[in-house]
């Protein structure tokens, strides 16, 4: 193996430690060029200890179903935290199941249901909308399944009371904004917390790699085609202040 290709993996674990052989192996075969497999990354891991990371699996039929429409599917959940002065904030996120493309991240601290009627027109403009939305029964969203998503062509699809496991891609995608950003900062308020959200939804589109994608990002920019193999170095690009980072090919 390359001595590059070692250095490169090390570099990444070593700016990001959560990240896993698997994690590791998909940004240096997609967003460097420099193909590589969980694997191999994981042989230079052994030899340079680090903690593994291990993600959640699940399979049922209701997942399978989920599965089998989620071209046409979307889904939202909101996610409360409480900012240093003790006040709640409400995270509504909205994602596309297909190639799970972060649609809308947005904070407020009074999710009125215009506001929520607002986040959805924003994720869903002009001819975007999806089939389906799956959603839990909020009675935030009471007003949003009443009106504003059959106006909008949108079948809205409860999950039972009681089962966010119906709901697992959401769910999934919270506790990864929990681990990735929400646990790292304080928040301050709303304001502070919109930004940061704004940027973390660039980072999770443009940059972060996703299993469900063979690796790629949900708006995925491949290497140049005429760059092959393992580059001698790898330009190191850091998103909300160094959380997360975002590699490439150095010119």
């Amino acid at each position: 193996m390359p001595d590059a290709l070692e250095r490169h993996i090390l570099q990444i674990k070593r700016e990001n430690p959560s990240y896993g052989k698997q994690r590791i192996a998909s940004i240096l075969s997609h967003a460097v060029g420099a193909p590589v497999c969980a694997n191999t990354v994981a042989a230079v891991l052994k030899r340079h200890p680090a903690p593994p990371f291990s993600a959640a699996q699940a399979g049922s039929r209701w997942r399978s179903f989920v599965n089998a429409v989620c071209g046409r599917a979307a889904t939202l959940d909101f996610k409360v935290v409480n900012d240093v002065f003790g006040r709640q904030v409400y995270i509504l996120s909205v994602l596309h199941l297909a190639r799970r493309r972060l649609l809308v991240c947005n904070a407020t601290h009074n999710p009125t249901s215009d506001w929520i009627t607002q986040q959805l027109r924003e994720a869903f403009p002009l001819d975007t909308a999806p089939k389906y939305l799956f959603l839990d029964n909020d009675p935030l969203f009471a007003n949003a399944v009443a009106t504003t998503l059959p106006a909008m062509g949108i079948t809205p699809v409860r999950i039972m009371p009681g089962r966010p496991q119906m709901n697992a891609h959401i769910e999934r995608f919270n506790r990864t904004l929990t681990t990735e950003l929400l646990d790292q900062i304080p928040i301050l308020g709303a304001h502070q917390l919109i930004r940061l959200l704004h940027e973390y939804r660039r980072f999770y589109n443009t940059a972060r790699p996703h299993q469900a994608n063979g690796g790629e990002p949900p708006d995925h920019m491949p290497a140049p085609a005429n760059d092959t193999g393992v580059p001698d170095a790898i330009a190191s690009i850091p998103w909300l202040g160094g959380l997360h980072h975002e590699y490439r090919r150095a010119a």
